[in-house]
This record gives C-alpha cells, sequence and structure tokens, in this order.
C-alpha cells in the first residue's frame, strides 16, 4: 500500500504540509471449525515522509494484529486488535494500541 496527502500548501493549524508512505502487509488466516468464523494475524511494517512548516520527520512503524472475522454476524463483521510501535528519527519510541471494527462486507 502507497499511502499520501498533501493540503497542497493551503494554511491550516500545523500545516501546510504533505505526507507519503509505504507499508508492506501480509495476513495468515485459519478457518476455523466453525464455517462463519475466521481467525487472522496480519504483520505489518511501514515507512513514512511527512513535511511540514515546523519539521520534516521520517517515523517508521511496525506491529501485528490479530483479527476474527464472523460472516454471519451483521451482515460480515470483524473485530481487530493488536500491538505496534512507533519509532521518531530524534530516538523516541512508542508502544501504540491497534483496535479496530468493521460491520458489513
Amino acid at each position: 500500500m502507497a499511502p499520501g496527502a498533501t493540503d497542497f500548501g493551503l494554511f491550516f493549524a500545523g500545516g501546510p504540509g504533505s505526507f507519503v508512505g509505504g507499508e508492506l502487509s501480509t495476513t495468515f488466516s485459519y478457518r476455523t471449525g466453525r464455517e462463519d468464523l475466521s481467525l487472522g494475524l496480519t504483520p505489518f511494517v511501514s515507512y513514512n515522509q511527512a513535511w511540514s512548516r515546523q519539521a520534516q520527520t521520517q517515523p517508521r512503524f511496525a506491529g501485528a494484529l490479530a483479527v476474527i472475522h464472523f460472516e454471519r454476524f451483521l451482515g460480515g463483521s470483524e473485530l481487530t486488535g493488536g500491538m505496534g510501535e512507533v519509532w521518531v528519527p530524534d530516538g523516541r519510541r512508542y508502544a501504540v494500541p491497534l483496535l479496530g471494527v468493521r460491520v458489513g462486507h
């Protein structure tokens, strides 16, 4: 995946700024004995470049998500949870909880 964004030089709080990055991820899944339930694990790593008037940063992210997919609950639902870590170029590191819910296909 290759995310990116810019405000094209417009003035907003903290701006103007632009962002570009790349992410590598894969998902390992397991179909349980129940036909409507799947489990998965998604490790990922991401590198990003952000520019703003105040600074230029290159944070890196890595982590993993556990995914539970229910085929028949609310038209197909997914619960995700995991942990990640952010490395900032100045040496700071942050542990980040990752949580998500998706309803429908």
